[in-house]
């Protein structure tokens, strides 16, 4: 994919360039779809959040301040649209955590090692259902974009400290249900 900046994309869209905006909706979308979908959206929904966020963005790129990352700020687009889906559903999304699990616990070939693993990862699977979306918002900047505390804090809009604070909470909320599961 092009190594433009994304700054220099985002000037070039200032200036009406639609090809500096395909560039970054192709560099973006699937990083987002992820995120949305893991924050709790069925799929195709997570593909409409996305979808609606850079529509917001193109319409209002010419407020990005440049001393800013666009990836914090197209994240933190994302996520209120995400939050506003949530709203509207007026119900819990469960999460469609087995691809996250993967990532958490290694399959081995082990038939008795893979039956133990299948059932953790069902324990917490359950566990992260029951997070908050404060909570499972966090982990999921962190422990799935790799994104540092400086930019979740900017994406969520919270102080640094709340994210640290935060995350251990998850975590620890994490530990307690998974027990009493």
């Amino acid at each position: 994919m092009d190594k433009t900046s994304d700054q220099k994309l985002v000037r070039a869209v200032q200036s009406q360039d639609y090809q500096a905006l395909d560039l970054l909706v192709r560099r973006y979308q699937k990083r987002l779809t992820d995120y949305a979908h893991r924050l709790g959206a069925d799929y195709d929904s997570a593909q409409d959040i996305v979808q609606q966020a850079f529509i917001n963005a193109y319409q209002n790129i010419n407020g990005f301040n440049h001393k800013y990352k666009f990836s914090s700020w197209i994240y933190r687009i994302v996520h209120n649209q995400a939050v506003n889906y949530f709203k509207k559903q007026k119900k819990h999304h469960s999460l469609d955590l087995f691809d996250w699990l993967a990532e958490i616990i290694p399959s081995k070939t082990n038939i008795e090692q893979s039956a133990i693993q299948s059932d953790q990862k069902d324990q917490i699977k359950k566990c992260l259902q029951l997070l908050s979306l404060n909570y499972r918002s966090v982990v999921t900047l962190y422990y799935f974009q790799d994104k540092k505390y400086e930019e979740i804090s900017r994406i969520l809009h919270i102080p640094v400290s709340t994210v640290g604070v935060r995350l251990k909470r998850a975590k620890n909320k994490l530990k307690i249900l998974c027990q009493n599961l």
